[in-house]
C-alpha cells in the first residue's frame, strides 16, 4: 500500500476514534441543555398561568429528533468509516464512492440534527415569548387595567370580632420606646 494511502487510512481510524469518544458528550450536552433549561423555566411558572404549552412540546420533540439523528449519525458514520477503511485496504477507493451510501446518508442526518435542535430552540423562545407576554429587558410593561400596583394596595376589611370580644377590648400596650437624651457639644448627657 503507498505511503499516501496508509496516511489516508490512519486518517479514517483517527476520525472514527474521535467520532466515539465524543459520542457521550454531545449526547449529555444536547439533552441535559434543552430540556434543563425548559424544565427550569417551567417550573418558575404558576401552573395555571402557563399559556402555549403546544410550543414547549414542540419543543421537546425537536430536541429528541435532534438527539436521534445525533445519536443515528454516529452510527452511520462509524459504518462508513469502516466501509471506507475496507476500500483502502481492498485498493477500491477510485471505482466506490468511500464509505458508501451510509457516508451521505451520516451527512444528511447531521445537517437534519441541526437543524432539529435549532427549530427546538426557536420553539422554545416562542413558548418563553408567549409566558412572559412579550416583555423585552429593559422595557417598560404596561400593567393590565384593574391589576393591583396600577389602582394601589386596599387592605381586606378586618375580620368580624367574635361577639365576648366586642366590649370592652383592649389591645395590648405599645412595646416601650427607647428615649435619648440630648448631648452637649462636649459630649455630655444633658
Amino acid at each position: 500500500m503507498p505511503d499516501a494511502m496508509q496516511e489516508y487510512r490512519q486518517h479514517l481510524v483517527l476520525a472514527r476514534e474521535k467520532s466515539h469518544e465524543s459520542y457521550d458528550k454531545l449526547v449529555t450536552t444536547l439533552s441535559a441543555g434543552g430540556l434543563g433549561v425548559t424544565f427550569t423555566f417551567l417550573g418558575q411558572l404558576p401552573v395555571n398561568q402557563v399559556k402555549s404549552i403546544g410550543w414547549l412540546f414542540g419543543a421537546w420533540v425537536s430536541w429528541s429528533l435532534s438527539i436521534a439523528c445525533v445519536l443515528a449519525s454516529f452510527f452511520c458514520s462509524a459504518k462508513a468509516l469502516n466501509r471506507a477503511i475496507e476500500q483502502v485496504d481492498a485498493g477500491k477507493t477510485g471505482t466506490q464512492p468511500i464509505g458508501g451510501k451510509l457516508a451521505k446518508f451520516t451527512e444528511w442526518l447531521n445537517v437534519a440534527g441541526g437543524a432539529t435542535f435549532v427549530l427546538g430552540a426557536f420553539l422554545t423562545a416562542l413558548f418563553i415569548y408567549f409566558n412572559l407576554g412579550g416583555i423585552h429587558v429593559g422595557e417598560n410593561r404596561q400593567l393590565p387595567k384593574g391589576d393591583v400596583s396600577e389602582r394601589g394596595y386596599t387592605p381586606p376589611p378586618a375580620p368580624k370580632t367574635p361577639a365576648h370580644m366586642q366590649a370592652g377590648y383592649v389591645p395590648p400596650p405599645a412595646p416601650p420606646v427607647a428615649v435619648s437624651r440630648p448631648q452637649g457639644p462636649t459630649g455630655e448627657k444633658k
